[in-house]
């Protein structure tokens, strides 16, 4: 996936990243960020980004990602950088936007493609940017009551869609909520 050489370990304010030996099986040592104040973390492991994505044949757990058109992407949480840069690697894409609010991530994830634009927000909830997209795509998870009809998250993002064929996907609940 991302380069391990680039990525180097790290106790940080929020978060943490370790080189973890036999990560599913891998041959090599997998770049592994966990948070320290609230759940979650990223691997950078290809087979996890794979299932995902849900794009492998035993695959169907995400089924938010089928046929999804990309296009212009937000996406909500950075983490190592993993779920944007599988999306410049493999997906049809015309924009990658990044919102972070850990702004200490943020400067530490230095090693993306130069597609991937990250952007610093004091808040990735209430973050209103400017530019419009096809797909917004939620990765930051605190509560899943956030995507519900009345939820914040979905209510401050859906202002940021481009059109009724624009989207925001929710891996998390395995939801797509269209703009239509």
């Amino acid at each position: 996936m991302i380069n391990e050489n680039l990525i180097t370990e790290i106790n940080a304010t929020n978060f943490k990243v370790e080189k973890v030996d036999n990560f599913n099986g891998s041959e090599v040592p997998v770049s592994v960020l966990t948070f320290k104040n609230k759940y979650g973390g990223q691997e950078n492991h290809e087979p996890c980004l794979v299932a995902y994505f849900n794009d492998c044949e035993e695959c169907n757990v995400n089924t938010c990602f089928n046929d999804l058109v990309y296009g212009d992407v937000l996406v909500v949480g950075l983490g190592l950088g993993t779920i944007p840069t599988y999306i410049q690697k493999f997906k049809n894409y015309d924009s990658i936007d990044v919102v972070e609010d850990d702004h200490e991530l943020a400067s530490y994830v230095d090693f993306l493609h130069e597609d991937i634009n990250i952007i610093t927000t004091s808040d990735v909830e209430s973050y209103q940017g400017s530019k419009k997209y096809d797909c917004v795509l939620i990765e930051n998870y605190y509560h899943t009551d956030q995507f519900n009809s009345n939820g914040t998250m979905l209510h401050n993002y859906t202002p940021q869609l481009k059109d009724q064929d624009s989207v925001i996907v929710c891996a998390l609940i395995n939801k797509v909520y269209s703009n239509a």
